[in-house]
């Protein structure tokens, strides 16, 4: 007796905590079904205590994980991993030969194939440290800011070299070299038909001539020059252009006074800069612009661009791809825009309260995807014929395409979800991380309470009723 009482005791755990079918592999994420989801062909996946872990897997790749802890997933047609620890504290991504380690964005190793240097290895601990280490050693750079160092592809810049930083900073861009003494106050500028020096505040001056470049494929591109200056910057600039058909731009400003602009087909006078009043006069473009001041009150027409705004109270903006506006902003705020492919429209109150978002393809007027959301209550979306529904959406509400963010955290707040594909008939509910779940298609309908401890199977042929897995009553034969 009493060893038949333990072996029922045990039953009963094992019933509790053994993985029970996932809402549609629980879930995880908006996209695990898509069409474009390597995933997409996925079993169902598992899901152990409520929203604790998920699992999911097929011939394409796997996924699981911890959320909030730590995920895992793997592609294997692209060859792809990708592991988080505590998101975003800890981040590893794969994808053939490169590699990635991301620790909060301050200490970072990079390893991968240059395109001239063979495989290398990048490490960061930002923004004290930096290496550069590979097959070429002349291609080898190591940093210790601000003593010493040399480093490459970093900050915008092709090659950067300093010493008791901003003491000296050399920076190679392309064809231009920068010498900087007391960075960013002092420098010395030359490259490709281009000089110049600053010494702020003082003044600063720079040159570069009119040029013709050759390119990769024996063309060659025509460079134009220009020539600027300043004088107890920022207060009084100006800049000559030469226009790429002709012709030569000029922009003066003495700040804060007025900022002028003129070219042989363009005139734009702000008094006094930058809220002021603007006049802009485009004769090539046919378009006329009045800022009274800019931006808060503004009128545009042209054939191109037509405009109104009086900030706050309402605005539009209308071109040949767009259409923007506002009424009472931040409460509503709606744009439209077009491609060649498909139309986007969107409609959003205060900010991220409620959001609409529509794409639209232009050749027959197919919902291509929708997405509505309230903050932080719900998020719906509509894409390649699945419907999905969660509630309490506090972060995908306001992050709709933070598909890591929301594998990671979803699964604590989200206390009900709804799946439904059109094309196969399957409608999949699930509510407190299927406390109760409900699996209704085609081929039968099957629900279940307390995490599985209780389910009803229904099919075209017969129903049945189970309790800690085992069969209660008779099965029923339904006509």
């Amino acid at each position: 007796m009493q060893r038949n009482n333990l072996i029922l005791i045990l039953e009963c755990l094992l019933m509790v905590f053994q993985p029970t079918s996932a809402l549609w592999g629980d879930r995880v994420d908006e996209s695990m079904f898509s069409n474009d989801d390597p995933l997409a062909d996925a079993k169902l996946g598992q899901d152990w205590f409520g929203p604790l872990t998920y699992h999911q897997s097929s011939d394409a790749g796997t996924r699981w994980g911890w959320p909030g802890v730590f995920s895992y997933q793997s592609f294997k047609p692209i060859d792809s991993v990708e592991w988080d620890f505590l998101y975003p504290v800890l981040r590893y991504d794969r994808f053939g030969d490169e590699s990635r380690l991301n620790f909060m964005s301050f200490f970072t190793i990079d390893r991968g194939d240059h395109a001239t240097g063979g495989p290398r290895t990048r490490s960061a601990f930002f923004p004290f440290y930096f290496s550069d280490r590979g097959a070429e050693p002349s291609l080898n750079r190591t940093a210790l800011w601000p003593v010493y160092g040399n480093m490459r592809r970093h900050f915008l810049r092709d090659e950067i070299s300093f010493f008791l930083w901003p003491l000296y900073v050399r920076t190679e861009k392309k064809d231009v070299t920068t010498y900087n003494f007391l960075t960013p106050l002092i420098h010395w500028r030359k490259g490709h038909q281009l000089e110049g020096w600053q010494f702020l505040p003082f003044g600063s001056w720079e040159r570069r001539k009119s040029h013709v470049m050759p390119n990769a494929d024996g063309s060659q591109t025509f460079v134009p020059g220009y020539l600027k200056k300043s004088v107890a910057w920022p207060l009084f600039q100006t800049q000559q252009s030469e226009l790429q058909h002709g012709g030569i731009m000029t922009r003066t400003a003495l700040i804060p006074f007025y900022s002028l602009e003129k070219a042989p087909d363009r005139f734009s006078l702000t008094l006094p800069w930058p809220v002021g009043v603007t006049r802009t006069v485009d004769h090539q473009k046919d378009y006329r612009e009045w800022g009274i001041p800019w931006p808060i009150i503004t009128w545009a027409r042209g054939d191109d661009k037509r405009a109104i705004r009086i900030w706050p109270l309402f605005g539009s903006q209308n071109s040949p791809n767009q259409q923007k506006g506002f009424v009472a902003w931040p409460l509503l705020r709606f744009q439209n825009k077009r491609n060649t492919a498909s139309v986007k429209n969107s409609q959003q109150i205060l900010f991220h309260l409620y959001k609409h978002v529509e794409e639209t393809q232009r050749s027959n007027n197919e919902v291509l995807r929708e997405r509505w959301s309230l903050w932080p209550f719900f998020i719906k979306e509509r894409k390649n014929e699945t419907t999905s529904i969660q509630w309490l959406a506090p972060l995908e509400a306001i992050l709709w395409d933070k598909e890591t963010l929301q594998r990671h955290y979803s699964p604590f707040w989200a206390i009900w979800r709804s799946q439904k594909d059109e094309v196969s008939g399957r409608h999949v509910r699930s509510f407190l991380w299927n406390v109760w779940r409900s699996d209704r298609s085609p081929k039968g309908n099957e629900s279940s309470l307390l995490f599985g401890l209780f389910k009803h199977k229904e099919s075209s042929s017969k129903s049945h009723w189970s309790i800690f897995g085992r069969p209660i009553g008779p099965s029923s034969n339904t006509p």
